[in-house]
């Protein structure tokens, strides 16, 4: 199954919850990890990652916390999961195909490269902003999970 690493998950729902915010209210990791229940390590570091991309902006100290710095409207999808986590790829051979053993007899190599172009040109043609703003045509997880 191909998944967004937790750090890009856990950084989409930070960003969600901090533009839903009032303007200059600064959102600490502390109280997004309360209310969605998000661990508080791989949050925190995953803001942090924002932060150093320039994303966010960090404030320290006791009335600290994190600003969204970027415009959503134009930060593309493919920067903020590579800022996080690195080159998006479905297979290592796409990033080195040095390092793949099969590499001279793959028969996918043409195939998976094609489709990792067309995910990375999806990613980098859709911005934040469209994403968080996306219309929900399911219903709320909460009701499948529990009914």
């Amino acid at each position: 199954m191909f998944k967004l690493n937790k750090k890009v998950e856990y950084a989409i729902i930070a960003l969600q919850h901090m533009k839903s915010v009032d303007d200059g209210a600064m959102s600490t990791v502390k109280e997004i990890c309360e209310l969605y229940g998000a661990p508080f390590d791989v949050t925190s570091r995953a803001m942090q990652k924002m932060a150093s991309a320039g994303i966010l902006k960090s404030i320290k100290g006791a009335h600290g916390g994190y600003l969204i710095q970027q415009d959503l409207g134009e930060l593309k999808l493919l920067d903020l999961i590579e800022s996080i986590s690195g080159d998006v790829s479905l297979a290592s051979c796409v990033i080195d195909p040095c390092n793949c053993d099969m590499i001279a007899s793959c028969n996918i190599v043409d195939p998976i490269t094609r489709l990792n172009e067309l995910l990375r040109k999806f990613f980098a043609e859709m911005t934040v902003l469209d994403l968080l703003q996306g219309k929900k045509s399911q219903p709320q997880m909460k009701e499948v999970c529990h009914e």
